[in-house]
Parts: C-alpha cells; structure tokens; sequence
C-alpha cells in the first residue's frame, strides 16, 4: 500500500506537473489565440486597406486612361493645328507673293495712266488746235467755194459774151 502510496503520490505529481504543464500550455495556447486573433483583425484592417488602395489604384488607372486618350486626342489636334498653321502659313506667303505682284501691277498702271493722262491732254491741246485750224480752213474752204461760184459766174457770163460776140462779128461778116 505503501508502494500504491507512493505510486500514487509519484502520479498525483506526475498529475500535477501535467496539470502545470496542461494550464501553461492553455495559457501559452491562449496568449497564441489571442495573438492569431490580433494578427487576424490586423489582417483584415490590412485586407481592407489593400481593397481600398486597390479601388483608388482602379480609379486612378481609368483616370490615367481618360487623360492618356484626351493626351492622344489633344496630340492629334495639335498636329492638325500645326498642319493647318503650315497650310496659312504657305498661303500667307503665297497671298504675300501675289499682293507684292499686284502692287507693282499697280504702280506700273499708275505710271501708264499718268503718262496715258498726260499724253491725253496733250493730244487734246493738239485736237483743240487742229479743229481751230480746221474750222478756218473751211471757212477758207467756204469763201474760196463762193469765190469759184463767182468765177463760174463770171466765166459762164464771159463764155455766153463771147459766144455772142462771135455770133453777132459772124453776122456782120455773114452781110
């Protein structure tokens, strides 16, 4: 009995210490819950996190895309811009070219006319002096055309004279 005693003290210490053992083990299990438990909650707060981070990460790259497309859009007017600013530019110095032509068209119109108007008055001043000339020569014309009806007259009257003169010594010699 005494061996039972004794084995029975030794296993009751054996219980004992197993208890101990048991009870540190539970605690230690415990303080782990507790840590697993924390290391969740930090996990899911973490999770969470990332979730969101990944919704403005989301966003953010469609925003990303919107204003690369409007980049690419804007880039494309800007070459349209500049081919239409090479385009009015070219025509510019075209429009430029033919303005310069056309005022030197010009200057050489107005030149003609200056020299064209001044040739006129001249020819007019000669025009005026010829009709004045002319208007005297036939005034002349006119007088001398009254003069030779006169003469005519006067011939035509010497003619009939004559003839009577002849006619009438062609009967005094006829008797």
């Amino acid at each position: 009995m005494e061996v039972i005693r004794k084995k029975l003290g030794g296993l009751k210490s054996k219980l004992d210490e197993a208890e101990r053992q048991a009870n540190a083990t539970e605690d230690e299990l415990n303080s782990i819950n507790e840590k697993a438990d924390d290391t969740e909650e930090q996990v899911k707060l973490v999770q969470d996190k990332l979730s969101s981070i990944e919704e403005e990460l989301d966003d953010t790259e469609r925003r990303h895309e919107t204003v690369s497309q409007k980049l690419v859009e804007l880039e494309v007017r800007g070459d349209e811009v500049q081919r239409q600013y090479g385009e009015l530019t070219a025509r510019s110095e075209t429009d430029q070219i033919k303005i310069d032509a056309l005022e030197e068209q010009l200057s050489e119109v107005k030149s003609k006319d200056e020299e064209l108007s001044a040739n006129y008055e001249t020819i007019s001043q000669e025009l005026s002096e010829i009709e004045a000339t002319y208007d005297e020569e036939e005034e002349r014309c006119q007088e001398a055309d009254v003069r030779v009806k006169t003469l005519e007259e006067k011939f035509i009257q010497l003619g009939n004279n004559r003839r009577y003169q002849l006619s009438i010594n062609a009967m005094h010699s006829g008797f």
